[in-house]
Order: structure tokens, then C-alpha cells, then sequence
């Protein structure tokens, strides 16, 4: 009995851990022979019972280790002879009811596709193709269509571009190619689209709906830019705001109606968008504000009624074509688009005076106003524009005299139309090419009108060059 409860003593104050290193301490016993490893003991039983050891003699058994020790504890058993083992880095992070030294399995590498499921989405894309080449004039009307309807890959098909990894088609380009017809829903399964290229064709019906579905797209041309007979109808899609992807979009030169869709406004990496050329009706939407990375904005020759004020928050955008809409007001907020380079509001319905906020746009190089109803003087912060060539405020309802500001730092004008106003005072003498007609100026033409070329344009101004000029 003596040398049992001595025997009990030694091994509970050898196994007693330190604080140093919790982690790396177990309940011991030290069997003489023991030379296989044991096995790992499971994570539930760690909490409520000591990892022991059974060795092959009588001999006395090791006190207990109570839970709450082994709690943030491994339970391990350490054979005297074996050689080190190394720890084992499990899959997940170790919790206070997993073992330290369980070696997980051998890691098998993961397959980064399925090859079935991609070889059914490479013949989704094959058939999705043949649907758009029946639909579109095929063999009929198509100026070239090698490779098509064949066997052969498809990235050996007439402007079809496919992933170097994926095999799937990622850009379809077939500018000017005689397609004609309906754009069919099918084209909506290409989904690993990046460019759709089918402007300068004569493509009639609707924007199909299910092009919303192409949502790696990051060009989406449909657009006409050479008087073509492309001539798509019905209303700009909603869906097209699940293309959040877009970059370009261009749907101009069709005969596109109803009002832009809000959730354009969703495509918030948009840099160019071009509708112009349409029969869009009601205001721009208010949701465009979302579109702070646009640098290129054309709506021309619409029936747009509206311009928000919020659109003065576009501060990336460099060109903004309004022309030949229905407009009414030009917005002071306007004046905030301080890096743009290109303004065209001709041909609306503007109406009141021209905001002096649009002598912020120090970069700006070209103002056109022309063919409006604008009112009153024209103000002398325009004469802050100082990188200004061309400058257009021709068939309007100005009033007074040319300010002098304009006359003194607009050093890079070179287009000044100024006619069918009610302008009056005399007419400075500047070397650039000016409209002048249709005012009521007074005094003489100056003499460097004479040698400017290309300055017949101010030809029906009832006046004689001044003398000694």
C-alpha cells in the first residue's frame, strides 16, 4: 500500500503542467514497451474524462486530470521511445474540444470547373449562336459568316472571341455585318459575355429583356453611327440596369421611346452612355446621380423635358450633349461639372438668363447655346473660360453689349456666333471668327475683321469697317 500511494505521488507531480506552456502538456503515463501512436481521442469525450493510457503490467494508474484542466489543454499520450511527431495543422482552427495531433486528411486538389457542366454551357453558347444567326438574316443577308453553323470551335466563327480557359464566348463583334431582323431572347444565355457589338446593321423589333441576364458584359453596342438603317423600337429594357458590369453603352440612332428607365442608374461603372438619336420622352432620371464615373454623357435628339439638379454631381464628366431636346432650364448645380471640356444645349426650349455659375468651368472649351430663348445680358463671368475655342449663343433673346471680360481673357477663342440676338453697342476689335448678323450693333466693323479667314460669316451686319483700321 506504502509504495502504491509513492508511486501515485511521483507520476501526479511529474504530469502537473506549467503555466508557461499549457498547450504543449498532457496526461502522461509512461508505458515500457509502447511504440505505435495512439489513437486521437474524440473531441466530445475531452471535456468530461483524462486521457489515459493502459499499460501492459500492473502498474499504478496516474491520478485523474480534472476537465476544467483539460479544457484548454490537447490530450495526448507521449510514448517515451516514439519519435516526435509533428503537429498537425487541421483544416479548421482548433477549439478548446479538438485535439492538437489529429492529422487530417491527405488534401485532394479541387477541380476549378466541372467538365460536364462546361461542356453543357460551351454547347448552350453553340446554340444560342445558331438561334441569333437564323434570326438575324444568316446566309441571306450577312455580308460574311465563316465558320458558322459548322463543326468547327467556336472561336473559328466569324466574330466570335471565346475564353482562353473557359472556352465560352466572351465577345461577339459584328459591326456593319448586313445582319437583319429581330435580336432573338436566346442571346441572353452567351452569360459569359464581356462585348456585344451589332451597331451599323439593320436590326429591327425590341432590345430583348433577357440581354439583362448578361451580367459580365462590359459593352453593349447597338447603336447607328453612319445614317444606317438600324431601327430598334419599344422602350430601353428595365433589365438593363442588372448590367452593373457596363463600361460603354450605346443604343443611339434607333427609334427607341418612352422614358429612360431609373435603373440605368444602377450601372454605377458606366463611362460613356450614348441614347441620342431616339424619340425618348420625360426628364433625365433622377437616379443618374449614381453615375459618378462617367465621363461621357449624349442624349441628343430626344423630347427630354427635364435636366435634374442633381446631375451637377457628376464631377468625372467631361462631355455632356443635350442638344435638340425639349429642355427648359439650364440649372445653376450645372456649374459644379467643373471638368467639363464639351456643353451643348442647342436647340431646346431654355428659357430665362444664362446662369453665371457656367463661368466655373475653367477647362471648358466649347459652349453651345444656340437656338434657345435665353434672356438678358450675356454675363461677364463667361469671361472666365479661359481655355474657351468655340463659343455659341446665336438665335436667342440676349440683350446689351459684348462684356469687355470676354473680349480681354478669352485669348483661346476662336469661334464667336453671336447672331439673330438683340445685341447693341459697338463691336470690339478681336481676332476671331464671328456671326454677327441680326443684332443692332452700332459704330463700324473693326479692321482685324478684315483679315481673319472664314469671317464672311459676319456678312448682313449693316455696317462699314472702320477707317485708319
Amino acid at each position: 500500500m506504502l509504495l502504491t500511494v509513492g508511486l501515485l505521488l511521483a507520476c501526479g507531480s511529474a504530469a502537473t503542467p506549467t503555466e508557461e506552456s499549457p498547450t504543449r502538456q498532457a496526461a502522461t503515463a509512461a508505458p515500457p514497451t509502447a511504440t505505435a501512436q495512439p489513437a486521437a481521442i474524440p473531441a466530445e469525450t475531452l471535456t468530461v474524462q483524462a486521457a489515459t493510457a493502459a499499460p501492459p503490467t500492473a502498474t499504478a494508474q496516474p491520478a485523474a486530470i480534472p476537465a476544467e484542466t483539460l479544457t484548454p489543454q490537447a490530450a495526448t499520450v507521449a510514448p517515451p521511445t516514439a519519435a516526435p511527431q509533428p503537429t498537425a495543422t487541421p483544416a479548421e482552427p482548433i477549439t478548446s474540444l479538438q485535439a492538437a495531433t489529429v492529422a487530417p486528411p491527405t488534401a485532394t486538389p479541387q477541380p476549378t470547373a466541372n467538365p460536364a457542366e462546361l461542356l453543357t454551357s460551351i454547347e448552350t453558347d453553340r446554340e444560342a449562336l445558331v438561334a441569333f444567326y437564323e434570326a438575324t438574316g444568316g446566309g441571306k443577308t450577312w455580308v460574311i459568316d465563316f465558320g458558322w453553323l459548322t463543326d468547327y470551335p467556336l472561336n473559328e466563327w466569324y466574330g466570335v472571341s471565346v475564353g482562353e480557359d473557359s472556352g465560352r464566348v466572351e465577345w461577339l463583334n459584328l459591326d456593319g455585318k448586313g445582319l437583319t431582323g429581330e435580336i432573338p431572347a436566346e442571346l441572353g444565355n452567351l452569360t459569359n459575355l464581356r462585348g456585344l457589338n451589332l451597331r451599323n446593321n439593320k436590326l429591327t423589333g425590341e432590345i430583348p429583356a433577357e440581354l439583362g441576364n448578361l451580367t459580365n458584359l462590359q459593352e453593349l453596342f447597338l447603336n447607328e453611327l453612319y445614317g444606317g438603317d438600324n431601327g430598334l423600337t419599344g422602350e430601353i429594357p428595365a433589365e438593363l440596369g442588372n448590367l452593373t458590369n457596363l463600361i460603354q453603352l450605346s443604343l443611339s440612332g434607333n427609334q427607341l421611346t418612352g422614358e429612360i428607365p431609373a435603373e440605368l442608374g444602377n450601372l454605377t461603372k458606366l463611362f460613356r452612355l450614348d441614347l441620342d438619336g431616339n424619340q425618348l420622352t420625360g426628364e433625365i432620371p433622377a437616379e443618374f446621380v449614381n453615375l459618378t464615373n462617367l465621363d461621357m454623357l449624349d442624349l441628343s435628339g430626344n423630347q427630354l423635358t427635364g435636366i435634374p439638379a442633381e446631375l451637377g454631381n457628376w464631377h468625372n464628366l467631361t462631355s455632356l450633349n443635350l442638344a435638340g431636346n425639349q429642355l427648359t432650364e439650364i440649372p445653376a448645380e450645372l456649374g459644379n461639372l467643373t471638368n467639363l471640356l464639351g456643353l451643348n444645349l442647342s436647340d431646346n426650349q431654355l428659357t430665362g438668363e444664362i446662369p453665371a455659375e457656367l463661368g466655373n468651368w475653367h477647362n471648358l472649351g466649347y459652349l453651345n447655346l444656340a437656338g434657345n430663348q435665353l434672356t438678358g445680358e450675356i454675363p461677364a463671368e463667361l469671361g472666365n473660360l479661359t481655355n474657351l475655342r468655340e463659343l455659341s449663343l446665336g438665335d436667342n433673346q440676349l440683350t446689351g453689349e459684348i462684356p469687355f471680360e470676354l473680349v480681354l481673357n478669352l485669348t483661346n477663342l476662336e469661334v464667336l456666333e453671336l447672331h439673330e440676338n438683340q445685341l447693341t453697342g459697338e463691336i470690339p476689335a478681336w481676332r476671331v471668327v464671328m456671326t454677327l448678323h441680326g443684332n443692332q450693333f452700332s459704330g463700324c466693323l473693326p479692321g482685324t475683321l478684315r483679315f481673319i479667314e472664314g469671317n464672311l460669316r459676319s456678312d448682313g451686319v449693316d455696317l462699314d469697317f472702320c477707317e485708319n483700321q
